[in-house]
């Protein structure tokens, strides 16, 4: 039988940009506030402390409750490092 896995990439670089964009608050929706209704697929990111405790993330979010740009934005601009496929348990 197969084993479910899912994908780890550890990015590497200064996260204080990310960090910082990671920080900005979630907006709230104003009076009659319109949004789409489209789906957005939003990865799992989690950052690794020093100890090598997992922290998981929130995306910030805006007034329709998708992710505000920044966080995703300073992401790209870290050099991906090794993707190794971990099993789910």
């Amino acid at each position: 039988a197969a084993e479910d896995t899912f994908a780890v990439t550890r990015f590497e670089g200064d996260l204080r940009p990310l960090l910082q964009a990671l920080d900005a608050p979630d907006d709230t929706a104003g009076p009659g506030q319109m949004c789409t209704a489209d789906l957005q697929l939003v990865p799992s990111l989690w950052l690794e402390a020093e100890d090598g405790t997992l922290i998981p993330v929130h995306w910030p979010r805006d007034a329709c409750g998708k992710t505000k740009p920044g966080a995703a934005e300073q992401l790209e601009k870290l050099d991906p490092g090794v993707t190794i496929e971990m099993p789910i348990s």
